[in-house]
């Protein structure tokens, strides 16, 4: 039982999170310039977005890239909704 309650939590954790537990900025990076700004700011079952587990696990490399990844991706968004 406990394999697979274990392998079920495995399969739902993100390739992004992941690398955010890992405070591995490269991969967040590759990661945010590919996420639409939606999946990005989408919270988890615990009401998280990314940023949230960045600052908690004291990713701070990652915090900085998703910051400023998210930030790129909203003025997009807004200049694009403008025209």
């Amino acid at each position: 039982m406990l394999m697979r309650i274990t392998l079920l939590y495995c399969s739902a954790v993100s390739h992004l999170n992941s690398a955010i537990w890992k405070n591995n900025a490269e991969t967040v990076s590759e990661i945010v310039q590919k996420e639409p700004a939606e999946s990005l700011s989408k919270p988890n079952q615990d009401g998280w977005i990314h940023l949230h587990e960045a600052a908690y696990y004291g990713s701070l490399d990652c915090l900085k890239v998703l910051v400023k990844g998210m930030a790129e991706k909203q003025l997009t968004v807004c200049n694009n909704s403008s025209e």
